[in-house]
Parts: C-alpha cells; sequence; structure tokens
C-alpha cells in the first residue's frame, strides 16, 4: 500500500541509451514504491525506446516528450523497448518507505 506521509526518496539515476538496440527488459522494482522519469531528450531525438508498463495484463506504451514527467508504480512491471536510433537521455527518480533492503533490481527473463 502506497503511504505518501512515509515516502522518502530512494535513488536518482541517468539512464542514457546510445546504441541500436539499447533497451532495459522487462522488471519490477520490488524495494520501490513509485518512480518518476522525467524525459531529457529533445522531442525527435531518437527513434524506440519507448516505456511501457503492464497493467492486468494489459500493455500501456508511453513516449514522453522533453521535460516531461511520467509517475508509476515501482512495483508494476515495466520496460524501455529497443532504441532503434539517435540518443533517449532521461532521469529516473524513485521513492521507498523502507531503508535498508537489498537494492538489486528483480527481472523477468
Amino acid at each position: 500500500r502506497l503511504d505518501a506521509n512515509r515516502l522518502t526518496a530512494r535513488t536518482v539515476e541517468l539512464l542514457q541509451y546510445h546504441e541500436p538496440a539499447d533497451s532495459l527488459g522487462w522488471h519490477i522494482d520490488p524495494q520501490s514504491a513509485v518512480t518518476m522519469l522525467l524525459m531529457l531528450s529533445a522531442d525527435g531525438a531518437y527513434a524506440g525506446a519507448a516505456l511501457e508498463h503492464e497493467s492486468d495484463g494489459v500493455v500501456h506504451r508511453a513516449r514522453p516528450t522533453q521535460h516531461e514527467a511520467l509517475f508509476y508504480r515501482s512495483d508494476q512491471e515495466h520496460r524501455v523497448t529497443p532504441l532503434e536510433s539517435g540518443t533517449r537521455v532521461a532521469l529516473a527518480l524513485e521513492w521507498w518507505h523502507e531503508q535498508g533492503v537489498d537494492l538489486k533490481h528483480t527481472f523477468r527473463h
């Protein structure tokens, strides 16, 4: 259950995709409660590399524009599809309720 009064910053990551086929497979971030993705790349600077979430068996796809922020539950399966061309740069911020847990991500194979 998400409790906004107990959320604290967990991590900040600069995510850069440069090479064709760079991607991040389906996974969850079980230690985090909420993730915010802020797109830093200019519109049209890359192709592919869409953010996808799975919820109730439905895959939702998002391609945020520059400076647009997306928020999503970190425990929902999500991925970045393969980069087709250009460079995709985004800032990811994660919040969590706990401290001192294992920081490994859980990936679906």
